[in-house]
């Protein structure tokens, strides 16, 4: 198996390396060995998948980012008058005007009234946004 720079091997798409090197870090994850308190002997525990499903559920998003991904919900991808996939960003300092982003039938991606100077807290919503009609416009090609 070749391994690239990055320790990761060769052809293996970076996210999974990092989902799988994140879950196979994760200690006790399928079963553990505990000491009993009355008979001090030692007993091994199997988890049920919903405990794993748990607890992966809980450690997983941090393991995640120290590896340098974000874990991040995708808003619901509509189409625009044009019939052109886009996606409405509530901006905190525009409640008045939404802003959009879009792709054009050229295969651009459009944003109309988004500031150049977005608040931080806004920032996620439009990666969010970007990724969204990014996402879609791939997956219909």
């Amino acid at each position: 198996m070749f391994v690239n720079g990055s320790g990761r091997p060769q052809g293996t798409h970076p996210a999974r390396y990092a989902i799988e090197q994140a879950v196979a870090g994760v200690p006790n994850l399928l079963s553990e060995t505990r000491v009993q308190k009355f008979l001090h002997t030692e007993a091994t525990i199997k988890h049920s998948q919903e405990a794993v499903a748990s607890q992966l559920g809980s450690v997983l998003p941090g393991l995640l980012r120290q590896r340098g991904f974000v874990i991040v919900q995708l808003p619901v991808v509509g189409r625009d008058e044009a019939g052109c996939p886009s996606v409405r960003v509530l901006l905190s300092d525009r409640p008045w005007a939404d802003g959009e982003i879009y792709a054009d039938h050229a295969g651009h991606v459009v944003w109309t009234t988004v500031p150049a100077r977005v608040l931080l807290q806004d920032v996620a919503a439009v990666a969010a946004a970007l990724l969204a009609v990014h996402d879609i416009t791939r997956r219909s090609h």
